[in-house]
């Protein structure tokens, strides 16, 4: 086994693992090796969620079976990228402290805490930190006509017809959002109520948003959603 560290200047952590072990392949027919296999694979997993949640950062799995030209097993890769640069500058300052670093932490620490506490900011121009594969993207969160939950990954439609699956839950995302144009209507969905068309009764209460989706309604919500609507 082989393993190897590398930070790259995007403020991301690479590490790789190879093995030249009978692969995931051959592994299934031993049953022992299997299950000691999916336990690794599941503590990786685990580990790597808990520390996303811990330190805000987003993390990237990819698991490669190695193989010759005649399709034998060659081993196993494991390849795992760790964004180690968080959201906001003053989230983290390296020694020594360079004196541009610590008046650009200043700064943003000086902005965020007014956004924060001015009641006269509007939310819903403000932009939504989108974490991708090489850095971010933010987008206006009225551009956002629905979010998505998928385990503990999330989906966030936006106008301009784009699908960005994140490694972050929906909860997350419930938190920065602008609840006065934003409603939780499902445990599955969180929607925009200004991409809202009209509201529908068919195998269920349904919503029929802007790009022409169907969004499940749940029972418990669909009056509070109609109060909703009719306020906007």
């Amino acid at each position: 086994m082989q393993g190897t560290f590398e930070l790259s200047g995007d403020k991301a952590l690479f590490c790789t693992i190879e093995d030249n072990g009978i692969g995931r392949k051959d592994s299934k027919n031993e049953n022992s090796i299997k299950q000691n296999g999916s336990l690794a694979l599941n503590f990786i997993e685990q580990r790597l969620e808990l520390l996303s949640k811990i330190h805000k950062s987003t993390y990237f799995l990819k698991i490669t079976d190695k193989e010759n030209d005649l399709g034998e097993s060659l081993g196993t890769k494991v390849e795992i990228k760790i964004l180690i640069l968080k959201n906001r500058a003053y989230d983290y300052l390296l020694k020594p402290i360079e004196f541009e670093e610590l008046r650009n932490c200043i700064q943003s620490l000086s902005n965020t805490t007014a956004f924060r506490s001015d009641p006269t900011v509007n939310k819903s121009k403000a932009l939504l930190e989108i974490p991708v594969a090489n850095g971010a993207v933010h987008v206006k969160q009225a551009t956002i006509i629905k979010l998505e939950a998928d385990g503990s990954y999330c989906n966030i439609y936006t106008k301009d017809g784009n699908k960005s699956t994140v490694c972050r839950n929906l909860k997350h995302f419930e938190s920065l959002i602008d609840d006065t144009i934003f409603y939780r209507c499902h445990k599955s969905y969180v929607i925009n109520l200004n991409e809202v068309l009209k509201l529908i009764s068919e195998d269920g209460y349904h919503a029929v948003m802007s790009d022409k989706s169907l969004v499940e309604i749940s029972r418990n919500n669909k009056s509070e959603l109609v109060s909703r609507l009719k306020t906007l």
